[in-house]
């Protein structure tokens, strides 16, 4: 049985699968101590026992940060009996129905919200005077009215005002979503974890509740504002950097005028003597005529000696 099984044999179950402590830390708390730590119905002795089974497992989170972090592999093994084996010694009564990992879909959601934020800080750096967490604590709730009642209450006729505050705060259509996504989280909660607010009246349920019409003109809306925008961001890029070369143009005009013909000359008749002091390039000789008429006249002699000499035998 799983109770008499050695330590070494304990550690070898935890290395066979490194979701071994996410799956003891998903499930201790739903399992039961053994009944010679906790007798049935003995509530402070069974929290006691979690609260141990806890402590394990926070210490085996410590040891874990020097296994990965600073690789003190020969950790490990201690790692393995504060993470897994200890807990799962401490709280070894029985578990009904293990519960697969959440913390992995939850590390996916906390990884997407940290690109999110990320990002769409990058787009407000330049008009904001915040870092990141700053900008999620203290920009983002006084933006909610402004980004939704325009829509709510007046539907097309808000568009402008809603677009135009995303101009000026560098937000595109995406980070429109994010904003709305991070209002949701921020959203005062009760005492069970549940949100207090009501589902219909959450910021992104409220933009979800608007008519297809009104969304599909408030997105046309912006991409033909973001455009314009985009090209007069150009334009003044073009006009800055037309004003510089002319300054350098007045600067080159006021030097005194610079003569690159000598050097220019110079470099021509220079040019055959470079190639002809350098010792990996080899000139092909050039054949004279004189020698060329000569070769020709030695293979005609040569034809007529032999027909000559068929002539004689025959």
């Amino acid at each position: 049985s799983p109770g008499n099984l050695s330590l070494e044999e304990r550690l070898r179950l935890f290395f066979a699968d490194d979701l071994c402590p996410l799956f003891v830390h998903e499930n201790y708390v739903s399992a039961t101590p053994p009944r010679n730590r906790c007798a049935p119905g003995d509530t402070l002795a069974h929290l006691n026992c979690m609260a141990a089974a806890a402590n394990t497992i926070a210490e085996g989170d410590v040891v874990a940060t020097q296994v990965m972090r600073h690789q003190k592999w020969e950790l490990a093994p201690f790692h393995g009996i504060m993470s897994t084996v200890g807990p799962g010694f401490l709280m070894s009564g029985g578990c009904s129905q293990p519960r697969f990992p959440s913390w992995l879909g939850k590390n996916s959601t906390a990884a997407k919200n940290a690109r999110l934020a990320r990002d769409m800080h990058a787009h407000m750096m330049p008009h904001v005077s915040a870092g990141k967490l700053q900008t999620l604590l203290c920009y983002l709730p006084p933006l909610e009215r402004a980004l939704t009642t325009p829509l709510a209450k007046h539907k097309e006729a808000g568009i402008d005002e809603v677009v135009e505050l995303m101009i000026a705060y560098g937000l595109d259509r995406d980070d429109y979503d994010s904003v709305l996504s991070f209002l949701d989280l921020l959203a005062p909660k009760s005492t069970d974890g549940s949100a207090q607010r009501q589902a219909t009246i959450l910021p992104s349920r409220a933009f979800d509740s608007l008519d297809k019409a009104v969304k599909a003109a408030f997105t046309k809306r912006y991409n033909e504002r973001r455009g314009g925008e985009a090209h007069r961001v150009a334009k003044n890029v073009a006009i800055g950097v037309e004003a510089v070369r002319g300054t350098g143009a007045e600067e080159d005009e006021s030097a005194p005028a610079r003569d690159d013909s000598a050097g220019v000359e110079e470099e021509q008749e220079g040019g055959d003597d470079d190639i002809k002091g350098d010792k990996l390039i080899k000139a092909k000789a050039k054949a004279s005529k004189g020698g060329a008429a000569k070769k020709a006249g030695a293979k005609r002699a040569s034809s007529g000696d032999g027909a000559s000499s068929k002539r004689t035998k025959k």
